[in-house]
Protein backbone atom coordinates (compact mmCIF):
# COMPACT_ATOMS: atom_id res chain seq x y z
CA UNK A 1 0.00 0.00 0.00
CA UNK A 2 2.67 2.19 0.79
CA UNK A 3 4.17 1.40 -2.57
CA UNK A 4 0.92 2.63 -4.17
CA UNK A 5 0.70 5.67 -2.31
CA UNK A 6 4.54 6.32 -3.99
CA UNK A 7 3.98 5.79 -7.20
CA UNK A 8 0.62 7.96 -7.31
CA UNK A 9 2.09 11.61 -8.35
CA UNK A 10 -0.70 14.47 -7.69
CA UNK A 11 -1.23 15.88 -11.06
CA UNK A 12 0.74 18.31 -12.03
CA UNK A 13 -2.13 21.25 -13.14
CA UNK A 14 -1.25 23.27 -16.67
CA UNK A 15 -0.63 26.59 -15.89
CA UNK A 16 -3.18 28.48 -18.39
CA UNK A 17 -1.90 32.27 -16.96
CA UNK A 18 0.91 31.37 -18.92
CA UNK A 19 -0.55 30.15 -22.06
CA UNK A 20 -2.99 32.98 -22.08
CA UNK A 21 -0.26 35.74 -21.62
CA UNK A 22 1.60 33.83 -24.50
CA UNK A 23 -0.98 33.65 -26.65
CA UNK A 24 -1.78 37.55 -25.97
CA UNK A 25 1.85 38.57 -26.70
CA UNK A 26 1.49 36.51 -29.74
CA UNK A 27 -1.80 38.58 -30.65
CA UNK A 28 -0.11 41.77 -29.74
CA UNK A 29 3.15 40.88 -31.98
CA UNK A 30 0.85 40.17 -35.12
CA UNK A 31 -1.15 42.83 -34.63
CA UNK A 32 2.22 45.59 -34.13
CA UNK A 33 3.67 43.58 -37.09
CA UNK A 34 0.07 44.37 -39.19
CA UNK A 35 -0.04 48.09 -38.10
CA UNK A 36 3.86 48.45 -39.63
CA UNK A 37 2.94 47.17 -42.56
CA UNK A 38 0.09 48.98 -43.36
CA UNK A 39 2.31 52.26 -42.03
CA UNK A 40 5.12 51.12 -44.20
CA UNK A 41 1.94 50.92 -47.26
CA UNK A 42 0.83 54.26 -46.59
CA UNK A 43 3.92 55.87 -46.13
CA UNK A 44 5.03 54.63 -49.88
CA UNK A 45 1.88 55.60 -50.97
CA UNK A 46 2.41 58.97 -50.00
CA UNK A 47 5.96 59.25 -51.42
CA UNK A 48 4.92 58.04 -54.51
CA UNK A 49 2.31 60.72 -54.79
CA UNK A 50 5.03 63.20 -53.84
CA UNK A 51 7.16 62.13 -56.58
CA UNK A 52 4.47 62.58 -58.78
CA UNK A 53 3.60 65.87 -57.90
CA UNK A 54 6.97 67.07 -57.60
CA UNK A 55 7.53 65.56 -61.39
CA UNK A 56 4.43 67.43 -62.57
CA UNK A 57 5.16 70.71 -61.20
CA UNK A 58 9.14 70.46 -62.36
CA UNK A 59 7.67 69.54 -65.95
CA UNK A 60 4.56 72.23 -65.93
CA UNK A 61 7.04 74.79 -64.97
CA UNK A 62 10.34 73.61 -67.07
CA UNK A 63 11.12 76.30 -69.78
CA UNK A 64 11.65 73.45 -72.50
CA UNK A 65 7.69 72.57 -72.84
CA UNK A 66 7.41 76.27 -73.38
CA UNK A 67 5.33 77.79 -76.55
CA UNK A 68 8.01 79.27 -78.44
CA UNK A 69 5.02 78.17 -82.04
CA UNK A 70 1.68 78.88 -81.65
CA UNK A 71 0.24 77.48 -85.36
CA UNK A 72 -3.18 78.69 -85.90
CA UNK A 73 -5.15 77.84 -89.44
CA UNK A 74 -8.63 78.42 -90.79
CA UNK A 75 -9.16 82.07 -89.88
CA UNK A 76 -9.94 84.03 -92.53
CA UNK A 77 -12.10 86.64 -90.86
CA UNK A 78 -10.79 86.59 -87.33
CA UNK A 79 -7.25 87.84 -86.86
CA UNK A 80 -4.01 85.84 -85.17
CA UNK A 81 -4.15 88.28 -82.33
CA UNK A 82 -8.39 87.40 -82.06
CA UNK A 83 -7.68 83.89 -82.08
CA UNK A 84 -5.39 84.00 -79.49
CA UNK A 85 -7.07 86.39 -77.29
CA UNK A 86 -10.14 84.39 -77.02
CA UNK A 87 -8.15 81.40 -76.81
CA UNK A 88 -6.59 82.73 -73.58
CA UNK A 89 -3.25 81.75 -74.72
CA UNK A 90 0.21 83.22 -75.66
CA UNK A 91 3.37 82.48 -76.38
CA UNK A 92 5.42 81.22 -73.52
CA UNK A 93 3.02 79.50 -71.53
CA UNK A 94 4.00 75.96 -70.85
CA UNK A 95 2.35 73.82 -73.35
CA UNK A 96 1.59 70.83 -70.66
CA UNK A 97 0.21 73.40 -68.27
CA UNK A 98 -2.62 74.40 -70.93
CA UNK A 99 -6.01 72.35 -70.80
CA UNK A 100 -6.59 71.94 -74.53
CA UNK A 101 -10.51 71.08 -73.90
CA UNK A 102 -10.44 74.47 -71.85
CA UNK A 103 -8.76 76.29 -74.58
CA UNK A 104 -10.66 74.04 -76.97
CA UNK A 105 -14.23 75.33 -75.00
CA UNK A 106 -13.23 79.52 -74.98
CA UNK A 107 -12.98 79.39 -79.15
CA UNK A 108 -15.96 77.85 -79.35
CA UNK A 109 -18.05 80.80 -77.25
CA UNK A 110 -16.91 83.03 -80.16
CA UNK A 111 -19.59 83.71 -82.62
CA UNK A 112 -17.44 83.50 -85.37
CA UNK A 113 -15.82 79.88 -84.83
CA UNK A 114 -18.08 77.06 -85.86
CA UNK A 115 -15.17 74.37 -84.65
CA UNK A 116 -11.86 74.08 -83.22
CA UNK A 117 -9.33 71.50 -82.37
CA UNK A 118 -6.54 72.54 -80.56
CA UNK A 119 -3.09 70.10 -79.92
CA UNK A 120 -0.06 70.06 -78.62
CA UNK A 121 3.28 69.14 -80.50
CA UNK A 122 5.91 68.03 -77.87
CA UNK A 123 8.53 69.91 -76.79
CA UNK A 124 7.46 73.36 -77.48
CA UNK A 125 4.62 74.04 -80.43
CA UNK A 126 0.48 74.75 -80.01
CA UNK A 127 -1.58 73.87 -82.60
CA UNK A 128 -4.98 75.75 -83.28
CA UNK A 129 -6.83 74.91 -86.08
CA UNK A 130 -10.09 76.79 -86.56
CA UNK A 131 -13.63 76.64 -89.26
CA UNK A 132 -15.13 79.56 -89.23
CA UNK A 133 -18.57 80.02 -89.64
CA UNK A 134 -19.91 80.98 -93.26
CA UNK A 135 -22.65 83.37 -92.99
CA UNK A 136 -25.04 83.22 -95.55
CA UNK A 137 -27.84 85.99 -94.77
CA UNK A 138 -28.74 88.30 -92.32
CA UNK A 139 -32.51 87.53 -90.22
CA UNK A 140 -34.32 90.52 -88.64
CA UNK A 141 -36.13 89.53 -85.58
CA UNK A 142 -36.43 92.72 -84.42
CA UNK A 143 -32.71 92.71 -84.25
CA UNK A 144 -30.78 91.53 -86.73
CA UNK A 145 -28.68 87.99 -86.63
CA UNK A 146 -26.56 86.11 -89.15
CA UNK A 147 -27.69 82.36 -90.14
CA UNK A 148 -25.06 80.06 -91.23
CA UNK A 149 -25.36 77.82 -94.78
CA UNK A 150 -27.50 75.31 -92.29
CA UNK A 151 -29.99 77.79 -91.48
CA UNK A 152 -29.09 78.31 -88.26
CA UNK A 153 -28.28 81.76 -86.21
CA UNK A 154 -24.91 81.99 -84.91
CA UNK A 155 -24.39 85.56 -84.03
CA UNK A 156 -26.26 88.95 -83.65
CA UNK A 157 -25.27 91.13 -86.08
CA UNK A 158 -22.70 93.89 -84.77
CA UNK A 159 -20.86 97.02 -86.40
CA UNK A 160 -17.96 95.04 -88.58
CA UNK A 161 -20.34 91.94 -89.38
CA UNK A 162 -21.02 91.92 -93.36
CA UNK A 163 -23.83 93.81 -94.31
CA UNK A 164 -23.74 93.02 -98.27
CA UNK A 165 -25.75 89.75 -97.46
CA UNK A 166 -29.54 88.93 -97.99
CA UNK A 167 -31.92 90.11 -95.19
CA UNK A 168 -34.81 87.60 -94.53
CA UNK A 169 -37.48 89.78 -92.68
CA UNK A 170 -41.46 88.79 -92.07
CA UNK A 171 -40.69 85.84 -89.73
CA UNK A 172 -42.47 85.20 -86.23
CA UNK A 173 -39.36 85.08 -83.74
CA UNK A 174 -41.40 82.20 -81.95
CA UNK A 175 -40.89 80.42 -85.76
CA UNK A 176 -37.46 80.11 -84.95
CA UNK A 177 -34.94 77.54 -83.52
CA UNK A 178 -31.47 78.58 -83.10
CA UNK A 179 -30.43 75.19 -83.98
CA UNK A 180 -32.33 73.67 -86.64
CA UNK A 181 -33.79 75.74 -89.49
CA UNK A 182 -38.03 75.17 -88.60
CA UNK A 183 -40.73 74.88 -91.69
CA UNK A 184 -40.73 78.60 -91.63
CA UNK A 185 -37.21 79.06 -92.93
CA UNK A 186 -36.49 75.95 -95.00
CA UNK A 187 -37.98 77.39 -97.85
CA UNK A 188 -35.85 80.75 -97.50
CA UNK A 189 -32.88 78.58 -96.74
CA UNK A 190 -33.62 76.55 -100.27
CA UNK A 191 -33.81 79.80 -102.26
CA UNK A 192 -30.60 81.58 -100.42
CA UNK A 193 -28.66 78.36 -101.26
CA UNK A 194 -29.38 78.40 -104.68
CA UNK A 195 -28.61 82.41 -105.31
CA UNK A 196 -25.40 81.40 -103.55
CA UNK A 197 -24.08 78.99 -105.81
CA UNK A 198 -21.85 79.72 -108.37
CA UNK A 199 -23.41 80.66 -111.96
Amino acid sequence: MADDMREKKPKMRKNRLKKNVRQRRERWVGRMLLGLKLIGLIALMLGVSALFVMGYAAVTGSDYFRARTIKISGNERLSTAEVLSQAGVRRGDNILALNLRLVRERLLDHGWIASARVTREIPQTLVIEIKEQEALARIDLGRHFLLNRHGRIFKEALAGDPEDLPLVSGIDPDDIDRNLPGPTLQPVMQVLQLGHQPA
